[in-house]
């Protein structure tokens, strides 16, 4: 932190003073303090508990990245009083944002995004100036800045099982239908998962949306209980996704449109039960030895978006489960078998060998109807070895093979 000149000035003449100052005294004349109110738009009455933290605005030597972190770690952050006051103190020199955030509510930092743009990222921090909540801070100056909160949009429904039972502890997406990407929160604080979880009747709400058109979406519950993790082996390692308007695929999805203050409600959502089906076979190789690598795609031939993973287990077996009816490719890729793992620790750190056997990937059509489809059983052939599946292989711990 740069003295003032005052402070230097005392400090090379101090041979000379009575006294001096106190490093406490000229860190408090370096810095300075950001104060006013928060206020809701619709109530008129302050944001009570609401919390204003300062986002720094970049200088061409730092990156707005290296920034968002500099204000987190500094605490440049505080909570508004029952009135709505806030305070910040032990500001350095410099350009911030004052941002506040209040549930269901956003500043007008928020709404000058326009979609896709992220608080922190480069572009936006360059045209702070003009955004706002900028405040521009000198050494040892007080500045009050009051800030407004609007409304936001809210988008409700209920989640229930095709026979009418609630579907509580479903996790809830919300997409931008413009930039295709999952809008949890434009600011990275005013969702959490209770939010965008359904409660014990399957109802949510989902607060603080900013002006846009967007899909909701959630993802449908594997049927068979079985959790979407290596750990569990030949599980599917994607999900299938249930869209606004009871479908699976975007493209026909109903969107919605909303502005500050909207509240839209009844988007339901119904999980089916017992229309899905599985995908399941295995891949072993022509003298018998189970394949324990690779990964076995099922993609939707009239909709790309809709493609469930699997990995192959150690028994060479995949099972890829909440299928829909359509006609599909069947793709097996980065086939090997994975033998005599052993394990080398040296200097705190741990490596694997082991040897590989590397096989060709293949496509095939596959129809799935009202039922399950017949097993999937393929046997690949053997290749030279790729580089790049022996070097993976050969360098994971037996469980993290795929």
């Amino acid at each position: 932190m740069h003295r003032p000149y005052l402070g230097a000035l005392l400090l090379a003449t101090s041979a000379f003073a009575q006294q001096s100052s106190t490093p406490s005294e000229k860190t408090a004349a370096a810095t300075a303090s950001i104060s006013g109110t928060v206020t809701c738009d619709d109530t008129r009455g302050p944001a009570r508990n609401a919390m204003v933290r300062l986002i720094p605005v970049p200088t061409s030597q730092v990156t707005a990245g290296s920034h968002r972190s500099t204000y987190i770690v500094n605490n440049l952050q505080s909570h508004t009083d029952i009135y709505g006051h806030y305070r910040l103190t032990g500001i350095s020199p410099g350009n911030y944002i004052v941002e506040p955030t209040y549930s269901g509510y956003l500043s007008g930092f928020d709404l000058s995004l326009k979609p896709g743009e992220w608080p922190t990222s480069t572009s936006v921090l360059s045209d702070a100036t003009h955004r706002p909540g900028f405040a521009s801070v000198n050494a040892g100056s007080n500045i009050t800045t009051d800030l407004i909160m609007t409304r936001g949009a809210a988008i409700s429904g209920r989640v229930l099982y095709a026979d009418g039972t609630p579907a509580p502890n479903i996790v809830m997406t919300v997409e931008d239908a413009t930039t295709m990407q999952d809008v949890y929160n434009p600011r990275n604080s005013g969702f959490n998962d209770s939010e965008l979880t359904t409660d014990d009747m399957g109802r949510y709400r989902i607060p603080s949306l900013p002006p846009g058109t967007y899909y909701i979406s959630t993802i449908v519950p594997r049927q068979d209980g079985s959790k979407t993790t290596r750990d569990f082996g030949a599980t599917s390692d994607s999900e299938l996704q249930l869209y606004s308007g009871g479908t699976f695929h975007r493209a026909t999805a109903t969107r919605y449109e909303v502005h500050p203050h909207d509240e839209v409600t009844g988007v339901d959502f119904t999980m089916p039960l017992g229309t899905l089906h599985t995908v399941e076979g295995s891949v072993i190789a022509k003298d018998g030895a189970p394949l324990n690598s690779g990964s076995v795609t099922v993609t939707d031939n009239a909709d790309q978006d809709i493609q469930i993973q699997a990995f192959l287990s150690s028994d060479g077996s995949f099972t890829i489960g909440n299928v829909p009816p359509a006609t599909y490719t069947l793709e097996f890729e980065g086939l090997a078998i994975t033998q005599g793992h052993s394990k080398t620790t040296m200097g705190g750190g741990t490596s694997w060998k082991a040897r590989v056997r590397a096989f060709a990937g293949s496509k095939q059509a596959l129809i799935v109807g009202d039922e399950d489809p017949a097993p999937i059983n393929i046997t690949p052939v053997e290749t030279p070895l790729d580089p790049t599946v022996v070097k993976r292989n050969a360098e994971q711990p037996p469980d993290m093979l795929h």
